[in-house]
């Protein structure tokens, strides 16, 4: 007969720790977001593995500056936290879109003139915020048109006529540049958005 024990065993109970640690990381986004309202240590770190890369594209494709952009991601995630208590949030992946492009955007509004414009950023300087906004997420964040309207607070029309806005404005700009040699090209998804607004 199996004597009875008071506590699981230590193997046991390292593996309850390591299933404790990794929990985070089987949540869907939505319980993670509940998690990050929590305060939970992991949660936060979990959301930046899933949606950094995305955020990070989005803010350097408007800030054009991997340091401006790394701001713009840091301001971001710091936040969720109290994002996560609101009442009338988001999806997590639209939160942080939407946070990151408004950080982005601030950073540009400070630092207008700081650095020599390339053919992209002479593109989208030209284009009003909202059509460079709704191009950059449909183009780096690959966000369709519901979620852009979330996003950016608008309706579906409204997004259809910033990407019409932008797309004409931008094909015209971008038919009077000759392509970048290849190691000048630009990082992150500008090439993408180069290749599809020419299309």
């Amino acid at each position: 007969m199996t004597a009875v024990q008071d506590s699981p065993p230590r193997r046991a109970r390292h593996h309850v720790g390591e299933m404790a640690t990794s929990l985070p990381s089987l949540l869907s986004d939505e319980a993670l977001w509940e998690w990050i309202g929590r305060r939970h240590p992991d949660a936060l770190a979990e959301a930046l593995r899933r949606h950094r890369e995305v955020a990070f594209a989005l803010a350097w494709t408007i800030t054009r500056n991997s340091d401006d952009a790394e701001h713009a991601v840091a301001a971001t995630f710091v936040r969720l936290p109290t994002a996560a208590g609101r009442t009338d949030r988001r999806s997590l992946r639209v939160e942080v879109l939407d946070a990151t492009r408004r950080w982005a955007g601030s950073v540009v509004d400070q630092s207008v003139g700081d650095r020599p414009p390339d053919a992209v950023d002479e593109v989208l300087c030209a284009l009003p915020n909202s059509a460079r906004d709704v191009l950059a997420l449909a183009i780096v964040a690959r966000c369709g048109c519901a979620e852009i309207a979330e996003i950016v607070g608008c309706d579906h029309a409204t997004v259809h006529h910033h990407m019409l806005v932008g797309l004409r404005h931008a094909r015209a700009l971008l038919r009077s540049v000759p392509p970048a040699p290849a190691a000048h090209r630009s990082q992150g998804g500008t090439d993408d958005m180069r290749r599809e607004v020419r299309a």
